[in-house]
């Protein structure tokens, strides 16, 4: 549980810190993101969120189809038509961002934990002591530590990622570079701070895209999104003009939040733990209660909790179907930008496929895609050549 800890602190700690010294930067980059560079990021941000969703890739990019579909009920935006209205006056401005995240995340995992054996676990309780590990614990785990904090900020600033996508690359990356693999899944102190380093880097990581672009770079950002706009700000470049003091009153509050963890965490540690022995029986409606309020106070309108319970619903079906949620929301998140900058780059390029490659941006983004896709094969099959050409 120490160890648990003090990685997560690490990880936080790093990706803040490349957040404050690189968002500036970026921001002034991202000023010259137009139609093309926009469609390029929302490609490349579905397609690695189906190809890390670990499951059929047919199926991922089914999902993330459904999710970008949704994004298109409405007005449209750029000639007015109407488009899946169904005669509801509640449609014109789209289905409600909050309603479908919370309802494909909370709501269906909700109805999964209703379905399961209520009894609480049984645990050691002597398992709960946490105290910090001493510093030449650290020293022996300080390059596990560097590469899974790295690992987790740069998966958190792809678009669509999140802290269980980081966790699982930083526990895989340790485990290539580890000296005993074997011993990964009994314990051992590499294998406890790797997942922990990777999946609070992924924090600050994720709030690159999500405040330079106004492109989420996890699920949870993408709320994060969703509350900016709800407060009348618009998540991108042109924020760290506008709202300057927000931006570094973000910075500042991710550092302490993550200095106040080590505090909070040593003392509820003991108490939160406890929490995994309410009765599901009592979860899940609490849970279910929370999510109808919080999403009925958005707009005080009882449209968006209807599709708040039609997407659980549908949220659940996808996932007992063996459906990644995953990229579905990442396709409703990233549906209006790609859709919008498809259609301007498609005029910008008179109709042709040549237009969209014209952005040196551009360019390098789908370099990026094409070796995070191919990448993997190609090295495999560098290797065996060399292989066979030593034993030769």
């Amino acid at each position: 549980m120490g160890l648990s800890l003090t990685a997560s602190v690490i990880g936080g700690l790093f990706s803040t810190v490349v957040l404050a010294l690189s968002a500036p930067l970026l921001a002034s980059i991202a000023i010259k993101f137009g139609p093309r560079e926009f469609f390029a990021i929302s490609v490349f941000g579905i397609i690695v969120v189906v190809r890390v969703a670990g499951r059929s890739t047919v199926k991922g990019l089914m999902a993330a189809g459904m999710g970008v579909w949704l994004t298109t009920w409405g007005i449209d935006e750029l000639n007015g038509a109407e488009r899946y209205l169904f005669g509801s006056y509640n449609l014109y401005e789209g289905l409600p961002f909050v309603s479908v995240l919370v309802g494909v995340f909370a709501i269906s995992e909700l109805l999964l934990n209703a379905q399961r054996k209520t009894d609480p676990p049984v645990f050691d309780k002597a398992s709960l002591a946490a105290s910090f590990p001493s510093f030449k614990v650290l020293k022996d785990l300080r390059a596990t530590l560097a590469r899974s904090s790295i690992v987790g900020t740069v998966i958190g600033i792809l678009p669509g990622e999140g802290a269980a996508i980081g966790a699982f690359f930083g526990y895989a990356e340790a485990k290539r570079k580890s000296k005993h693999p074997e011993l990964f899944g009994t314990g051992i102190p590499e294998g406890v701070v790797a997942p922990e380093a990777a999946n609070n880097a992924t924090v600050g990581g994720a709030l690159i895209p999500t405040l330079t672009l106004g492109v989420p770079g996890s699920p949870a950002a993408a709320i994060l999104l969703g509350a900016l706009l709800i407060q009348g700000l618009a998540p991108g470049p042109r924020l760290f003009s506008e709202a300057p003091d927000l931006m570094y009153a973000i910075f500042v509050g991710l550092f302490l939040i993550n200095i106040v963890l080590i505090f909070v965490g040593l003392f509820t540690i003991r108490m939160a733990a406890r929490i995994i022995m309410i009765p599901l029986h009592i979860i899940v409606p609490t849970v279910m209660l929370l999510c109808l309020v919080g999403v009925y106070s958005v707009k005080n309108d009882l449209f968006g909790v209807w599709v708040l319970i039609a997407v659980g619903v549908f949220g659940y079906i996808l996932r007992k179907l063996n459906f990644a949620v995953a990229p579905f929301t990442i396709g409703f998140v990233l549906g209006p930008i790609l859709e919008r900058s498809f259609r301007q780059s498609y005029l910008l390029a008179d109709g042709t496929l040549i237009g969209f490659f014209e952005s040196w941006i551009a360019v390098i983004i789908y370099v990026a895609l094409f070796l995070s896709i191919a990448g993997g094969p190609i090295m495999a099959v560098a290797r065996k050549r060399m292989g066979k050409v030593e034993d030769q």
